[in-house]
């Protein structure tokens, strides 16, 4: 049992942690669209503030600095500026993502596969006025990852079924 909750931890840590404030929150997950190669990029982000007063709306991409964007994916009601070469800023031009809520869309072509993904991301909070930013890793579940995650959970299913038995 303690082995299956390290495997899952130690997933949890490698993937990254939500971030928040003392009120606005957020949790950016990006996925290879085309392995091995690894060089585009498909991105979710999910406001999980817990107040209902937080919208987020800038999101950006921060990689490696020797990695260029090449082209970017942007979902409706969204607009990108990448004036630097290895930061994308999407900027919201209509609704903002409320708290709960996910909006996927974001997406890259990069000139390699970067080895790190940081975001950034602001919110309002309507609340008090201000403006709240976070920053993170982007979650990137690597295959080796998620292998180790599999083998410890059926590790755990096999002994409940040895010590069942």
């Amino acid at each position: 049992r303690a082995l299956s909750f390290a495997v899952v931890a130690a997933f949890l840590l490698l993937c990254g942690v939500p971030v928040w404030s003392q009120t606005c929150g957020a949790w950016v997950s990006g996925i290879a669209q085309d392995l091995p190669s690894s060089t585009i990029w498909a991105y979710t982000v999910t406001n999980t503030s817990e107040e209902d007063n937080c919208t987020l709306w800038f999101l950006g991409i921060e990689v490696d600095e020797d990695v260029e964007v090449l082209e970017t994916m942007t979902p409706a009601g969204w607009t990108v500026d990448i004036t630097q070469p290895s930061f994308i800023a999407w900027l919201c031009t209509s609704t903002e993502i409320p708290a709960g809520e996910s909006l996927a869309g974001f997406g890259a072509k990069f000139s390699r596969a970067p080895t790190t993904q940081c975001w950034a991301a602001q919110f309002t909070n309507w609340k008090t006025g201000e403006t709240v930013p976070l920053y993170g890793y982007v979650c990137t579940p690597e295959p080796a990852s998620l292998i180790a995650l599999l083998c410890g959970l059926s590790s755990v299913g096999a002994l409940r079924r040895i010590k069942g038995a």
